[in-house]
């Protein structure tokens, strides 16, 4: 006979927002610059190595006090991504999940570098099969989005702006970044030809941005609607990514402006994640408030509350 374990005596405390951050070199200070802003002290840091960020229900309205969980990947691409996100999910079981990061630019007449993408829909390619001649079969798929967090981003665009410009010197006053909803492109490699970029952007006018995660990182919050068998309520998923470059080489040169330019890219995506989660954080109906977490997306058993 088997002995079934029972795991939600098991679990860590349920945040109601979860962040994956992909790299330590950009996403990652970005990242915790902008979430040490809502508390006072430091995270507490969990055995796996995620970090948790308990906010006061006192702050900016928040329908009550909440915790956000941080999780960085340390490595790039699809496949670690998914694993790392279904795990995250399993144990931490977040309303809302955000990706942050930066990525490439597909379109430069629709965005530029510092410009912030949220995801309102995920192009993936999936190569399938190698044949004879080492022809390599690949098909796109486009990856469901969750509807609740498009509704809510729609009504947080209308409220947002950057807090500066990029340039303060009013004699070379440049724009400020924009927060653009528009769809990725995700392929598991580094795209750094514009040809294949403009072919790409040929048979689909709507892609924005290209990188290496959202992919995974969908197919994981699908996986867990889907096979994650424990009481659970629906995760709400989106990526929200900086552009650092226009996938190509002809931007940048300089190794520093480079590095500048993915630091800016990160900066501002984190920024965004910053203001979508207090944003959210003010609507009870959205993410309730202790003690009760979830009662309004259907509840959960008593002992997975916090």
């Amino acid at each position: 006979m088997v002995k079934v374990l029972n795991l939600t005596m098991l679990d860590p405390p349920i945040c109601q927002f979860g962040i994956i951050g992909v790299t330590t070199d950009y996403e990652a200070p970005a990242i915790r610059a902008e979430l040490q802003k809502l508390i006072n002290d430091g995270p507490a840091i969990r055995p796996d190595g995620t970090e948790i960020y308990e906010v006061s229900g006192t702050r900016n309205g928040a329908a009550g006090s909440y915790k956000i969980a941080l999780r960085i990947l340390g490595q790039d691409g699809n496949l670690h991504c998914a694993m790392e996100t279904t795990n995250f999910l399993a144990r931490y079981n977040p309303v809302f999940v955000f990706l942050v990061g930066i990525a490439g630019g597909m379109n430069p007449a629709r965005a530029n570098i510092g410009d912030v993408i949220a995801s309102s829909g995920i192009s993936h390619q999936e190569f399938y099969r190698i044949d004879t001649g080492y022809n390599v079969g690949r098909r796109n798929r486009d990856l469901k989005v969750t509807p609740t967090v498009q509704t809510e981003f729609g009504t947080f665009r209308g409220t947002f702006s950057f807090d500066t410009p990029t340039s303060t010197n009013a004699s070379n006053a440049k724009p400020g970044p924009k927060l653009i909803h528009g769809r990725y492109y995700n392929v598991g490699a580094i795209l750094e030809c514009e040809q294949t970029r403009d072919k790409l952007l040929e048979n689909d006018r709507d892609l924005v941005a290209v990188e290496m995660e959202s992919g995974g990182f969908m197919k994981a919050v699908e996986y867990h609607q889907k096979f994650d068998r424990r009481p659970k309520h629906f995760v709400e998923a989106m990526v929200i990514k900086g552009i650092s470059d226009f996938a190509c080489h002809s931007l940048h040169e300089d190794p520093f402006l480079k590095v500048q330019a993915k630091k800016q890219a990160a900066l501002n995506a984190a920024f965004v994640m910053r203001s979508f989660v207090e944003f959210l954080a003010s609507r009870p109906r959205i993410v309730p408030g202790l003690p009760s977490p979830y009662q309004a997306l259907g509840g959960l058993r008593p002992d997975r509350r916090m």
